[in-house]
């Protein structure tokens, strides 16, 4: 989600918390909170979801057009990231299985 914040030209990427999965955001100037959080998998489900709320500095709610507007434009664009970096990281692992192994030197 950070990705998708930092290439928004309205939008300031202040910091995270990856234990709370949390990000400190600027938008339209107004500061606040995203918070993630992976929603369980109902039986049948292959898709996961994950739900993406926003709150004040504080932790209270916010009611604001700039969080309203944030939050349906990652809405949108959250689902063609996550296979963005799903497809990276697959290349990623073929080209280190195409990669020769070193032999070590021991003597």
């Amino acid at each position: 989600m950070g990705q998708i914040v930092v290439r928004l030209p309205d939008a300031v990427y202040d910091g995270r918390s990856q234990m709370m999965d949390l990000y400190s955001v600027r938008y339209r100037g107004e500061p606040f909170l995203l918070i993630t959080r992976g929603l369980p998998l109902a039986s049948g489900d292959t898709v996961t979801a994950t739900r993406v709320t926003a709150t004040s500095l504080h932790g209270g709610p916010i009611d604001s057009d700039a969080a309203a507007d944030l939050l349906a434009l990652l809405e949108r664009q959250l689902p063609a990231e996550i296979e963005r970096v799903r497809a990276q990281q697959a290349a990623e692992k073929q080209a280190a299985k195409r990669k020769p192994k070193r032999k070590s030197k021991r003597k």
